[in-house]
């Protein structure tokens, strides 16, 4: 990977590679909600997050990323990468879980026929294109000043507010035309996706993003409007994770929320903010208590709807070992879990995910799979011991601290669900990890 080096103070340059950054969030929220394979839609997420990557890389500015960095990128793309790469049949057939595509070939005749490591090259080949949003999200957000994140930031709200407004259509007219892709969860607010956990994860990252800005707004009479408005956004944002009745996304938002406020509270509190806090906080669950949603919601928690994904798990977990060390190939899953999923299990629900994605990535990425996640792991904690063991500077480490706080959220949900799983998400957690980054000082830091 190759920067070059913008001009100092190429101010058009910046203003380019800002509008690509928002046109891709944007573009990948309204076309790529789903999991499910949508090829023109794909393929223009793909073909902005290109253009994105050439025009950032083009005009960067201030130093590289660090070699570290740049190392667990390149892994990344590695993977799938030698797992679309030709093998010997002597090679291949000596893999792990390659017994049952062994006797196919020799059936029709191909058992002599070099085949790469994946079992499913046109799905890894997907999975690794798959990857371009959160790639063009992280790099274009760690070259962008205050400024430009605060726009990312909008526009990840103004998006959440579409969804929101998608929702309550779908819920008020009960007409199928208005969700964007076929759904389990018809009759439930889910707006831009196909499930309601997306549209909870939006959600949550976007409350997080309204009580960042609320804290980067200015004090006094200036800024008390907008913190009004982020302050209704926030308690909108979370009224629609109860809307969608998704149990992890009510607790990610309070989990959210009670890290956040360390964080965004400027000076020392008096007895009559807390008191005032206090009051509404009550009174909202006075009012949520009585709500027939907030109830239906509320009683999942005490449903067997999870007894599934205990069902799941065990199975999944096998089919990792069975593959282990090399895997089954990145996007692979769905085929790899059914060739050793035991009868006793099979059921008339389509297992398209193991709802545990760190599963899920050593199955298809074997011992590979799961150097990533640990690398990740090692990422962040390092950018969390960073971040948490400096005073709040400025606007940027607000951004920071919030995307802290969002990955983390991320990485929970990632236990017993597939949240990274669209083009819209993985571009957000793409964008997450750039605002990590301070901004580079070689451009207009105006915040």
């Amino acid at each position: 990977m190759s920067f070059g080096q913008g001009r100092k103070g190429a101010f058009g340059s910046g203003r380019l590679v800002l509008a690509l950054a928002l046109l891709l969030l944007v573009a990948a929220f309204l076309l790529g909600g789903t999991g499910v394979d949508l090829p023109v839609r794909g393929t223009i997420i793909e073909a902005l997050s290109l253009a994105s990557l050439a025009v950032t890389i083009a005009n960067w500015h201030g130093p590289r990323p660090p070699i570290a960095i740049l190392g667990g990128l390149t892994l990344i793309v590695a993977i799938p990468a030698l797992q679309l790469v030709p093998l010997p049949p002597s090679l291949w057939k000596a893999l792990p879980g390659r017994e049952i595509a062994a006797d196919v070939s020799s059936l029709i005749g191909a058992a002599d026929a070099w085949r790469p490591l994946s079992l499913n090259p046109e799905l890894t080949l997907k999975s690794l294109l798959g990857m371009l949003p959160a790639f063009a999200l992280y790099l274009a957000a760690r070259q962008l000043p205050v400024a430009g994140r605060r726009l990312l930031l909008r526009a990840l709200i103004a998006v959440a507010l579409c969804s929101i407004a998608l929702g309550g259509l779908q819920v008020i007219s009960h007409n199928p035309s208005l969700y964007p892709f076929e759904s389990l969860h018809e009759g439930l607010p889910i707006g831009l996706f196909a499930n309601r956990n997306h549209q909870a994860d939006l959600l949550v990252v976007a409350t997080l993003a309204a009580a960042a800005l609320h804290a980067a707004t200015p004090e006094g009479q200036a800024g008390r409007t907008e913190r009004l408005v982020l302050t209704a956004l926030i308690g909108l944002f979370v009224a629609g994770i109860f809307a969608t009745a998704s149990r992890t996304g009510l607790v990610l938002v309070m989990l959210g929320l009670a890290l956040s406020a360390p964080f965004f509270v400027r000076g020392k509190l008096g007895w009559k903010p807390v008191a005032a806090g206090g009051a509404l906080i009550l009174l909202a669950g006075m009012l949520l208590s009585t709500s027939g949603v907030v109830q239906t919601t509320l009683e999942r928690y005490g449903g067997n709807e999870a007894d599934e994904r205990f069902q799941i798990w065990p199975e999944a977990y096998y089919a990792a070992k069975y593959y282990f060390p090399v895997g089954g190939g990145m996007g692979t899953f769905v085929g790899s879990f059914n060739a050793t999923e035991q009868l006793g299990t099979l059921s008339s629900h389509y297992t398209n995910a193991a709802h545990n994605d760190y599963i899920q990535l050593t199955q298809d990425g074997g011992a590979a799979g799961l150097a990533v996640v640990l690398l990740f792991c090692c990422f962040y904690i390092v950018n969390a011991t960073i971040l948490l063991g400096r005073p709040i500077g400025d606007h940027a480490d607000r951004f920071a601290r919030m995307a802290l706080i969002a990955i983390l959220a991320y990485l929970l949900h990632s236990i017993v669900d597939f949240p990274l799983r669209t083009f819209a998400h993985i571009a957000l957690f793409g964008m997450l990890c750039g605002l990590l980054a301070r901004p580079p000082t070689t451009r207009d830091d105006a915040a």
